[in-house]
């Protein structure tokens, strides 16, 4: 088993998804020319930037939903976080 499949194995098994990674090939199929440093850079803004965020929680919770999954409980008065609606969320901050 290579390294990348252990890895991978080890960040599932910790309940981490891991079937959808992104690496520096995929900026390269755009841009020639590009430093590793770089495609990272383009990786790290593309997949955190804002729209992608809140697409990204849309789609879960649209995809629960058509699940049938119970919805959490959660006050709105309460602080909650501005990416995915929860309170005391310590993922996106």
């Amino acid at each position: 088993m290579d390294e990348v499949t252990k890895a991978k194995e080890v960040l599932k098994n910790a309940g981490y998804f891991v079937d959808n990674l992104w690496c520096n090939d995929d900026v390269k199929s755009f841009f020639t020319d590009v430093s590793k440093e770089q495609c990272q850079k383009v990786l790290d803004s593309a997949l955190r930037n804002d729209a992608t965020m809140e697409q990204i929680w849309y789609a879960i919770e649209c995809v629960g939903e058509d699940m049938g999954l119970k919805r959490t409980d959660y006050d709105d008065d309460e602080d909650t976080c501005s990416y995915c609606g929860r309170k005391e969320c310590n993922k996106h901050h």
